[in-house]
């Protein structure tokens, strides 16, 4: 009860975790919030703190234990090796709108809990995604879906398993080099060069960093589920319906910048046909109420971005 931490225990502490656990699994979110003062909402935070455990990470750590995980390739990095992952939120199918994927409707709870997490932590943090991966280990990767700040935090009882981040310009006492699998979008590496970066540890902890900046998940001993708060690309072209489930989870997305019902709704083949035609596309008229209709080429500036609305952008401003 004295030590700083837990690290080092073994089996009474596991189950002291289960216990406790079970007794943060509560609907009051007061509690949560170590705001309510019911006695059996003040003996629990007592009762947690005490054990150096956060009430609302409890909270969640429950909801991920009732998981029913299925093996996927979706969400590995090579579309072979098979994984444990699931993405809640907003996801983005071939040839058609992102939408709101099956896993957040058969989850719900956890997609409720996970939002209020984060929205406590961090409030600010703007998300339309939330992909879980359990015991997975991925190599370097560059995530092109991704668009903005990205929030990791693990959950589980392991060692090791922290986040490395390609960062240059980190002290040598700090560096861990890795060795590049080969190119990677925007970072033109050949097949085992030596690459500089940082090791953060994720094991209830928040790290933040880029996605589109190289990464990989370390080596690690025992269980965890790695959470990964992002913005998904294409968020703007999200069907309206996905949009206000999103909102009803209390999703904090980014803000759109234009009101979703002035824009057409084409389905993804007449949308196919309409950019390869080079006619009047959603994303163009996205980007003239925007007010860049007056920029030259911007037809085929949006073309060379694949028709990303906020990848123009960015070039635009850049």
């Amino acid at each position: 009860e004295t030590a700083p931490d837990m690290e080092g225990r073994k089996p009474f502490v596991q189950a002291v975790w289960l216990e406790v656990a079970l007794l943060a699994d509560v609907t009051c979110m007061p509690f949560l919030g170590t705001t309510c003062q019911h006695a059996t909402c003040v003996v629990r935070r007592a009762l947690l703190m005490r054990l150096h455990l956060d009430p609302l990470r409890c909270w969640v750590h429950n909801a991920l234990e009732a998981v029913k995980w299925r093996s996927s390739t979706a969400y590995s990095v090579d579309s072979t090796h098979a994984i444990e992952a699931m993405a809640l939120g907003l996801i983005k199918p071939y040839f058609a709108r992102p939408e709101l994927s099956k896993a957040t409707r058969a989850n719900q709870n956890l997609a409720l809990r996970l939002a209020k997490l984060i929205a406590h932590e961090f409030p600010e943090h703007e998300w339309s995604t939330i992909l879980l991966k359990r015991n997975s280990q991925t190599k370097m990767v560059v995530q092109k879906n991704s668009s903005g700040p990205t929030l990791i935090t693990g959950f589980g009882d392991y060692t090791d398993g922290g986040i490395w981040i390609y960062d240059p310009m980190v002290p040598d006492d700090d560096a861990v080099i890795m060795q590049a699998p080969g190119p990677l979008r925007g970072y033109p590496w050949a097949a085992g060069e030596e690459v500089r970066g940082r090791v953060e540890c994720t094991r209830n902890r928040w790290v933040a960093y880029d996605g589109r900046v190289p990464h990989m998940m370390m080596p690690f001993t025992g269980n965890k589920v790695d959470v990964v708060y992002f913005t998904r690309r294409g968020l703007a072209d999200a069907a309206p319906d996905a949009v206000a489930a999103l909102r009803q989870l209390e999703v904090h997305m980014p803000s759109l910048g234009f009101p979703r019902s002035a824009m057409p709704a084409p389905g993804p083949r007449s949308e196919m046909r309409m950019r390869l035609r080079g006619k009047q596309s959603p994303g163009l008229q996205q980007l003239e109420s925007l007010g860049f209709g007056h920029v030259k080429g911007l037809r085929a500036m949006l073309q060379a971005h694949k028709g990303d609305v906020w990848s123009t952008i960015a070039a635009l401003i850049k």
